[in-house]
């Protein structure tokens, strides 16, 4: 996660961006409990946000 706020007179914009499984590796999340196999974990993937509070 890598985040960016700025103060625009009273209000406050911030800007985020998360990256998840940053170097597309193959990696298996869990078993689910089951004896059916293994769950392949997630691709990568990213997503961005812009919060302005005022």
């Amino acid at each position: 996660m890598a985040a960016y706020t700025q103060k625009i007179g009273q209000q406050w914009l911030t800007a985020q961006l998360n990256i998840n499984n940053l170097l597309d590796k193959e990696y298996y999340a869990n078993s689910a409990g089951s004896n059916l196999g293994v769950i392949p974990g997630a691709p990568i993937n990213v997503l961005g946000s812009l919060k302005y509070e005022f």
